[in-house]
């Protein structure tokens, strides 16, 4: 998960650029603020209040600085299967359970980096937890997950930040835990998870559209995933592609799956070679 945060400092004048300014009492063009780029890691099995962070290299958005910082977020102490998420500009950290009494939390935390500070914002109306969140045009969504009474649920939530109020919307069509999501061209993709702890995963495939408040099944006959999957990763790529990552199915092998909406082929599943 990527943060960014503006340091506010502004570049000194050299000795040598005092003597260029002269006795020039014009005001002089301020430097624009250092912008940074931070990766948080969370743990959120064991609740650990610890999310170690790697900064991005502002002078290169493609390299991450190799040493890693910690810091504390007493907001995650004892809390499990929360769900960080960035939306405009700030963290939130949503839902989860209590690691001792395995009680599920409805709390919403949101820390500023501008300001340097946490906040609680609106409840969710579903305590939940193991859910996926995304930001689309505007709002954030958090989608499915376990509720109260240990049900899986397929219950979406939408976050509008000026009323700070969440909506139901469009419910997913089947429940689903331990899916992925991500964003691509104005929509919303949800693949695998499954409906029940006891079962190991779907290949399910699904596509919401904000405008029409409604979910589909992503299905021209081939592009199901070639797998049950559940506990992976989706990675928006080019705003056009989708790339499925690890996972738990039923082969030992490591798979990545691609998808682009734009293509009218079948999922592509590959291997990647390890060295």
């Amino acid at each position: 998960m990527s943060l960014a945060n503006n340091s506010g400092t502004k570049s000194a004048l050299s000795s040598e650029d005092f003597q260029k300014v002269g006795h020039d009492h014009r005001p002089q063009k301020e430097e624009p603020e250092a912008h940074f780029t931070f990766l948080l890691l969370f743990d959120k099995v064991s609740g650990s209040p610890n999310v170690h962070y790697h900064m991005v290299d502002p002078t290169s958005q493609q390299k991450i600085f190799p040493k890693e910082n910690t810091f504390t977020a007493k907001q995650v102490k004892d809390i499990c299967g929360y769900k960080p998420v960035v939306f405009q500009g700030c963290l939130y950290v949503i839902g989860g359970k209590d690691w001792n009494t395995g009680v599920l939390s409805a709390r919403v935390n949101k820390y500023d980096p501008r300001l340097n500070e946490w906040k609680n914002v609106k409840d969710l109306n579903n305590a939940r937890y193991g859910c996926t969140a995304e930001v689309l045009g505007g709002y954030l969504y958090v989608i499915g997950g376990m509720v109260t009474g240990k049900r899986v649920s397929d219950s979406v939530e939408r976050y509008d930040q000026p009323s700070d109020l969440w909506t139901e919307v469009a419910p997913l069509p089947s429940p689903r835990i331990d899916h992925a999501s991500c964003v691509i061209n104005g929509a919303i993709y949800v693949s695998g998870g499954t409906f029940d702890l006891d079962y190991p995963g779907s290949n399910s495939f699904w596509c919401y559209d904000p405008g029409e408040n409604a979910w589909k099944d992503v299905d021209d006959g081939e592009t199901y995933l070639p797998h049950e999957r559940s506990s992976h990763v989706m990675c928006p790529l080019d705003n056009n592609k989708i790339i499925i990552l690890g996972g738990n199915f039923h082969y030992n092998r490591i798979n990545i799956n691609k998808y682009s909406p734009y293509v009218k082929t079948s999922m592509k599943d590959f291997c990647p070679s390890l060295t």
